[in-house]
């Protein structure tokens, strides 16, 4: 996959109109979204654009299995409404909540480092995300608490990164099942870093992230229309 260069985008001609189809916003202007709410979906709304073979209805969901059987989980710093589907996600799946941190706790989940996760990390705990827990549904297995996968371990700060501010991303690829956890890790650490996330390209997006070894109509379209293209990697 080509890449083009990720700290300069190029400009955009925002006086000329953007196409019709598929690859815009239902509204056709390719306005960004809240991550939270558009990771919450099943399916990614623009994995159809991506993926032609993919079948117009969603199959069954799937049983849960007991993946989080003898996991004890203490929550930190999410939003209520956030705790409140981390903790049916987490039941259902056999694991325990506790409403207090305490030695029974295997694994500590929040979205920023404080003085609680370093104490935790401190106590032999498994510190981790809100990401890893959907991960590890998506893959039907319980996956290791690793570094090596930045959505997995709680953000630095909550403060965005200055070099992200004001940018407007696009991601293209990781539509099969068991890999769209990456495909919501990507959006989740892009809008996180103070990135606005599009569902759908526009020539208003500056940057395509893109699977490696993607061929999508996403990305033909950004090198058309001189969106910058990079990895996934760029961002970690």
């Amino acid at each position: 996959m080509q890449l083009l260069n990720p700290v300069t985008a190029p400009p955009k001609d925002k006086g000329r109109q953007k196409d019709d189809g598929s690859l815009l916003s239902p509204d056709g202007m390719g306005h960004a979204q809240d991550l939270e709410t558009m990771c919450d979906r099943s399916r990614s709304p623009d994995c159809l654009a991506d993926d032609p073979k993919a079948p117009g209805s969603q199959q069954p969901p799937e049983p849960p299995l007991p993946i989080f059987s003898g996991c004890h989980f203490y929550l930190y710093n999410y939003p209520q409404e956030k705790e409140t589907d981390m903790i049916e996600k987490i039941q259902s799946h056999a694991g325990v909540v506790e409403a207090h941190y305490g030695p029974h706790v295997t694994h500590l989940l929040a979205k920023y480092t404080s003085k609680e996760t370093k104490k935790a990390e401190i106590d032999g705990k498994r510190v981790t995300t809100r990401q890893w827990l959907r991960a590890c549904i998506s893959k039907r297995q319980l996956m290791d608490v690793s570094p090596d996968i930045p959505s997995h371990v709680p953000l630095p700060s909550a403060e965005p990164v200055p070099g992200f501010v004001g940018l407007n991303a696009c991601v293209t690829g990781w539509c099969d099942k068991p890999n769209r956890w990456m495909r919501f890790d990507t959006q989740y650490l892009i809008q996180s870093l103070g990135a606005k996330m599009h569902t759908m390209l526009s020539r208003e997006v500056d940057i395509l992230v893109a699977q490696d070894g993607v061929d999508s109509e996403k990305l033909s379209k950004a090198f058309q229309w001189n969106v910058c293209v990079v990895s996934h990697e760029w961002i970690f």
